[in-house]
């Protein structure tokens, strides 16, 4: 996605639960994921990346191959291929079922999955800076944004930034973000708050998949801080609450925090549904319902082994009997 009004350009727990050269971390119920990948740790050979663009459909390779940055073109590649990762996953597609599953994105350019029927099943994408994060839940919309904590190509200050975007935020918003700094002082700790801020605002809109319409100034955001805690880095998640057309928002839960000093990430999660008025399919234990509120905690996913994974699910679909690629043969 493109971030607004002269934004970086984004081609999408404390820290990440996994340390660099360990194994992936993956969270411990199934009901939701929230999983990243490194871009910056992963540079493909030719014949490596050539297997990676096999793996998606014609219209998702045209997609990458029209990137003039090596990095956008890579992001979009992790970033399908997670999607694919989990999507089969959730939907219980065995290997050799692969070629079953096609992704494709609604006209504002939420993507879903189209086919097998997903049920409730709802993921969302965001790659900005060196990271590409998915957060999805089997029954319950959701929207992630990452944001890399930079300076945007152009700006002179924080203050001229500031000022390029002030309809984007609230006057509670701008408050928070700048204090009582006047605009001379004006640092990385105000444009800190700016990301966390934008980065619940996107969260939300891509929840809905209501694209670059939706107003922002609809919605106010409040972060919760913790009393006598470093602002600069989260070392936890911090929960926000949000005003949507002047009343509080019920909707929906958020938290932010930081993946690594350098980038922040905000989840706007739907709230669980009661289990009175749940449909069949939805969950239905209390323990699943408490597993899935936020916050979440993330694995890392190394690029490497996601492409080793999709690779051998994708050669096993080419073999399968049933598939299509046999039948010609």
């Amino acid at each position: 996605k493109s971030k607004r009004q002269g934004l970086p350009r984004s081609t999408a727990s404390h820290a990440m639960a996994s340390a660099p050269g360990s194994p992936p971390a993956v969270v411990a119920t199934r009901s939701h994921w929230a999983l990243a990948v490194d871009v910056e740790g992963w540079e493909p050979s030719a014949s490596g990346w050539s297997t990676a663009l096999a793996q998606l459909q014609p219209e998702e390779r045209q997609r990458a191959e029209r990137f003039r940055r090596p990095v956008d073109a890579r992001r979009a590649v992790l970033g399908r291929l997670l999607s694919r990762h989990v999507a089969a996953e959730a939907l219980g597609l065995e290997s050799r079922e692969q070629d079953k599953l096609q992704l494709a994105r609604t006209p504002r350019g939420k993507p879903f999955v189209a086919s097998p029927d997903p049920g409730r099943f709802n993921f969302n994408l965001s790659h900005h800076g060196r990271w590409v994060a998915l957060a999805a839940h089997r029954t319950r919309r959701v929207g992630v944004d990452v944001m890399a904590y930079e300076m945007p190509r152009g700006a002179r200050c924080v203050s001229e930034f500031f000022d390029a975007l002030s309809s984007s935020f609230t006057d509670s918003e701008w408050a928070f973000i700048r204090g009582s700094a006047e605009p001379a002082a004006l640092s990385l700790t105000h444009l800190r708050r700016f990301y966390r801020l934008w980065a619940l605002k996107e969260a939300y809109i891509k929840a809905l998949g209501d694209g670059i319409g939706f107003g922002l100034q609809r919605v106010a955001f409040s972060i919760h801080e913790i009393p006598g805690s470093d602002a600069d880095v989260l070392s936890q998640p911090l929960r926000a609450t949000m005003m949507l057309d002047g009343a509080l928002n019920i909707e929906f839960d958020f938290t932010i925090q930081d993946i690594d000093p350098e980038h922040c990430i905000g989840i706007a999660l739907e709230r669980r549904v009661e289990a009175s008025s749940a449909p069949p399919g939805a969950e239905s234990s209390c323990e699943q319902e408490r597993s899935a509120d936020l916050p979440w905690h993330w694995g890392v996913v190394f690029a490497n082994e996601l492409l080793a994974n999709t690779a051998e699910q994708a050669c096993c679909a080419s073999e399968s009997p049933s598939s299509p690629h046999t039948a010609q043969s």
